[in-house]
């Protein structure tokens, strides 16, 4: 019936609740609208989950989101506005894809908590969603420039929508969003790329794999990794260091992916090892009961803190530098059976990886007077970290 004609905006509180001007007796076409957005002071765009508008369901490339159509735009919802004046509420069933929203709860957790902790705003970010749609990634994000519209983002997530709903999996979204934290207040050791469950990866990868799935735990006060893929839930218990619904462990001594005392510490590793030991170490420096979850909000802090300090940003601040560790960005390809081979290092590009973090740690502990040698050595099982040693500090 025509274009409708604004009477007012606002943004949602963290429980989603709000308040806005309704006419005194709405019409029948007036509507509440909701976006699943955030406008910062300048009018820009923060965050917001985009709708790519494909003409067609089903599996596409990530890269397709750079070719727009007519239909791309800001996910939203609307409800009658007399129903919601009247109930106070706005009810959506599950089949107007309202997974869409629980994203964007936990994106607006993830850059509103960070930006308290860390006392400025991390880079804006999109998040992809299209009912019936999954991607070539699975879920992934990249720090790259995004366009959609007039509006611009420093970075990007994918998240499906198809039959594994995994969009439910509060832990997957977390995870991807750790990619964005290490992104946005660290350095991210650029290894991105296909990774398999239970599979020894470079120490880059397993770094920043493992920090994600650290902050997933510590965002969620959780120590359930979990998801659902190609139809096959499965779960990791990051404090028991287990795979459940295998009833095995994560590795062992005798394992692939355990960490050898006798080799130097970049050594392949599994990431859920390295995100289990991160953990560990958390749960020790919370300063509660060893049966407590740590809280991103408290002792949480400290962990991001060490994250987007100068140890671990050598080559933001100085980029002719080298992590003190001496790692660099690897790349790599997969045999027949999904081993790593040809592995290459890329001798231009310095990354850091898990000894840096736990150097990180050490070295904000003695800033702060705080002595963490306990609790990382307590965590880190036989992984060859030095903690016999003085930490490297900036």
């Amino acid at each position: 019936t025509g274009a409708h004609r604004i009477w007012d905006v606002t943004h949602t509180d963290e429980q989603g609740g709000f308040a806005i001007k309704v006419p005194a007796s709405p019409g029948a076409e007036d509507l509440v609208a909701v976006w699943l957005a955030r406008v910062d002071e300048s009018g820009e765009i923060a965050y917001a989950v985009v709708n790519p508008g494909f003409g067609s369901a089903g599996g596409h490339d990530i890269l397709d989101v750079f070719a727009p159509t007519e239909a791309t735009g800001l996910w939203g919802f609307s409800a009658p506005a007399r129903d919601v004046a009247a109930e106070g509420v706005i009810l959506l069933p599950e089949t107007a894809h309202v997974g869409a929203a629980r994203v964007y709860d936990h994106m607006r957790y993830a850059q509103e908590s960070s930006e308290a902790l860390m006392g400025r705003r991390g880079d804006s970010m999109v998040v992809w969603m299209q009912p019936d749609v999954s991607w070539s990634c699975g879920a992934c994000f990249t720090r790259y420039p995004f366009r959609v519209g007039e509006h611009s983002f420093a970075s990007a997530m994918w998240i499906a929508q198809d039959a594994d709903k995994a969009y439910w999996s509060d832990a997957v979204t977390m995870h991807e969003l750790g990619h964005w934290v290490m992104s946005a207040y660290g350095t991210s050791p650029r290894e991105g790329g296909v990774h398999y469950l239970g599979r020894p990866t470079l120490p880059g990868q397993a770094w920043s794999e493992g920090f994600a799935t650290f902050y997933s735990s510590l965002a969620r006060q959780n120590e359930f990794y979990f998801d659902k893929q190609s139809g096959s839930f499965f779960w990791i218990d990051l404090r028991e260091m287990t795979y459940p619904w295998f009833g095995m462990p994560l590795p062992t001594s005798d394992g692939k992916g355990y960490p050898y005392a006798d080799d130097p510490v970049l050594q392949m590793i599994d990431e859920n090892l390295v995100a289990a030991m991160s953990y560990a170490i958390a749960i020790d420096g919370q300063g509660g009961s060893p049966e407590d979850n740590p809280r991103l909000e408290d002792s949480g802090a400290f962990f991001l803190e060490a994250l987007a300090g100068a140890r671990m940003n050598v080559t933001r601040n100085n980029p002719g530098a080298s992590f003190p560790r001496r790692y660099v960005r690897h790349t790599w390809s997969f045999d027949a059976q999904n081993n790593i081979t040809n592995i290459t290092p890329v001798w231009s590009q310095p990354a850091p990886m898990f000894a840096d973090y736990l150097d990180a740690l050490r070295c904000l502990g003695l800033a702060r007077g705080i002595d963490i040698d306990p609790w990382v050595e307590a965590a880190i099982l036989t992984y060859p970290y030095p903690i016999d040693l003085d930490p490297i500090c900036l």
